[in-house]
């Protein structure tokens, strides 16, 4: 059986465990700005891994393209 004295203590134990762990506890809202700021970076690099595609595409294009006009030309 638990005393009150013994209650108390562990109540005031797990307070300050609470206390000291809230801060590092995500909100909905941090959570919402995460996801918000994970969608636009998500964005961006798609954009520049396109770019990156047509870059290469472009130096595949002007190697090979000369080399298949020595071959055939």
């Amino acid at each position: 059986m638990i005393h009150k004295e013994q209650s108390r203590g562990m109540a005031g134990v797990f307070r300050k465990a609470h206390d000291a762990q809230r801060d590092e506890l995500a909100t909905k809202g941090d959570i919402a700005l995460l996801k918000a700021d994970l969608r636009a970076l998500e964005a961006r690099l798609m954009g520049e891994m396109r770019l990156n595609r047509w870059m290469l595409a472009l130096v595949v294009a002007a190697t090979v393209l000369p080399a298949l006009k020595t071959l055939f030309g």
